[in-house]
């Protein structure tokens, strides 16, 4: 299984180790962009958020979703116009456990208490950071619910403590 962490600093994780992600903030971007849309995303929307000062954007898009390709070791991720993700059966995605999975899952697989996307910063992407704000603001309040829910669940067991 492939962990892709965007709770807190960027990772993958392959069998309990971190293995090399994509290079480069933008890449990750499109990745995070790509798992938060709740559709394929039109190949034109992701260039003018993500390289509205390239002088080829469209190129850049394309290396950016080869490098994910490659980090992820999965040729058919990331095709068509619009963009589809399809990660396949062996990923998972930390905030996409945050609002699907047990509170139990969630805290053995992802650290909640970490800021999305942290450190990540994309000056000269109005559209990307505005988004990012947003979804800086959503991610937190699932991670509250899922501290909410083990904390009750541990009190509820007679843990105090461990909540």
């Amino acid at each position: 299984m492939v962990l892709v962490k965007l709770l807190g600093r960027p990772a993958l994780v392959r069998d309990g180790g971190e293995v090399a992600g994509p290079r480069g903030n933008k890449a990750w971007a499109v990745l995070a962009y790509l798992v938060a849309a709740s559709a394929p995303v039109p190949r034109e929307r992701l260039v003018s958020m993500l390289f509205p000062d390239a002088s080829d954007g469209p190129a850049a898009l394309r290396w950016s979703l080869a490098e994910l390709r490659r980090a992820l070791d999965n040729p058919a991720a990331f095709a068509g116009d619009p963009v589809m993700l399809a990660l396949g059966p062996g990923v998972r995605v930390d905030v996409e456990l945050l609002a699907t999975s047990p509170w139990y899952e969630v805290t053995d697989l992802a650290d909640v208490t970490e800021p999305y996307l942290q450190g990540m910063a994309l000056t000269g992407c109005p559209g990307f950071e505005l988004w990012l704000d947003g979804e800086r603001r959503r991610i937190a309040g699932l991670s509250a619910a899922v501290l909410r829910d083990a904390a009750r669940s541990e009190i509820a067991a007679g843990r105090p403590d461990e909540a």
